[in-house]
C-alpha cells in the first residue's frame, strides 16, 4: 500500500482528520521539509539519501494537497 492509499483509505474513515493533516501538511513548505532533513546527521543520511528523502516527501505532500 502506498502512502497515497493509506491516506485515502484513513480519510474514508475519518474526513475532518483527514482534513485537518491536509491542512498541516499544506502549511509545512518545501523549505521546512528540507530543513527537516538536513537536519538529520551524516552517520545516519549520507548526502544522496537526504535529497531522496526529500524529493520522496515533496512528492508525497504535492499528490496529497492536489485539488480533489
Amino acid at each position: 500500500m502506498t502512502t497515497f492509499d493509506a491516506y485515502c483509505r484513513a480519510a474514508a474513515w475519518h474526513p475532518d482528520a483527514a482534513g485537518y493533516w491536509r491542512a498541516r501538511l499544506g502549511a509545512l513548505g518545501p523549505e521546512a521539509l528540507d530543513a527537516i532533513v538536513q537536519a538529520l546527521p551524516e552517520s545516519i543520511a549520507t548526502e544522496t539519501a537526504r535529497r531522496f528523502a526529500l524529493q520522496v516527501m515533496l512528492e508525497n505532500r504535492a499528490r496529497l494537497l492536489e485539488p480533489e
